[in-house]
């Protein structure tokens, strides 16, 4: 599966079928999001006590520094919603292997994510990068995936190491 394929199913899956995000769902989130911002500020940021003149206590209500608010936080909820989605869909590599002792894998490399995300013998494995001296090395949870110019080679757990090609 490409990166384009992998891009789409995700827009499909947000339900936008050409791989993007879905725009009224989004702006229902960031609806949500500021008005949640409009709960929590009314007892602590809408409401303000002071002392007036008369030695008083008034009651001042500051209704735009909560609209800003959450005028703020409904941009920001559609900035990290179109964000991620332009995130995910970017740089995104899916490949599948098959190896000389028959194991199959799939492994996913995110554009913003410096791991591998691999799934081997119906397992899902998140690899951490490793030191290398050519090419990349990937490793956890007994898993170990090497890429380099001359191939690839793949172990897990005590079996032995073994050379694999892209499928």
């Amino acid at each position: 599966m490409s990166g384009a394929d992998a891009a789409g199913e995700a827009g499909q899956r947000n339900g936008a079928p050409d791989g993007g995000t879905d725009l009224p769902a989004a702006l229902l989130k960031a609806l949500k999001v500021a008005l949640v911002v409009v709960g929590l500020c009314t007892p602590i940021v809408l409401l303000e006590t002071s002392q007036g003149i008369d030695n008083q206590l008034r009651l001042d209500w500051r209704v735009p520094l909560v609209a800003v608010l959450a005028g703020l936080a409904f941009l920001g909820s559609l900035a990290v919603t179109f964000g991620a989605t332009a995130a995910s869909a970017q740089g995104t590599t899916w490949q599948n292997y098959r190896c000389a002792d028959g194991t199959e894998f799939l492994v996913g490399f995110f554009g913003y994510d410096k791991r591998a995300h691999m799934q081997v013998d119906g397992k899902a494995v998140t690899l951490q990068k490793r030191i290398a001296l050519g090419g990349s090395r990937y490793s956890g949870g007994g898993v170990t995936l090497r890429v380099t110019k001359s191939g690839t080679t793949f172990k897990i757990g005590k079996r032995p190491v073994t050379s694999c090609q892209l499928t």
